[in-house]
């Protein structure tokens, strides 16, 4: 089985980008961003290196990302990216830690590192 762990940074991300999506866009928005942040990470959970996450192996080794929008299946539908790396969990399986959840104009070398 595949998981998904989210750093205390990452949680924080989320809760700050869904209060802001409800503040400025309404809680439609909000639900249907929060849908999409919890498909991305199945998806990453399940396949890691799946096409169109990339190697930031620069900012930390063993960093990967992958943009919202893919998840969404609509270019322009999201503006923020998980930042994670593939670990193995306790019982042996094997997932993923997600570190932030940055905007996509933010740098990860800011905001990444030193993260747990």
């Amino acid at each position: 089985m595949t998981v998904y762990r989210l750093s205390r940074a990452a949680e924080s991300d989320i809760e700050e980008i869904l209060r802001h999506t409800f503040k400025t866009y309404g809680r439609l928005q909000k639900n249907t961003y929060r849908d999409i942040i919890v498909t991305a990470l199945k998806m990453i959970a399940l396949e890691p290196r799946r096409a169109g996450s990339w190697d930031r192996d620069a900012v930390l080794p063993g960093l990967r990302a992958f943009h919202l929008e893919l998840a969404a299946g609509r270019l322009g539908s999201a503006s923020h990216c998980l930042y994670y790396e593939e670990t193995h969990i306790p019982d042996g399986g094997s997932g993923v830690y997600v570190f932030r959840v940055l905007h996509q104009s933010m740098d990860p070398r800011l905001h990444v590192g030193g993260v747990v």
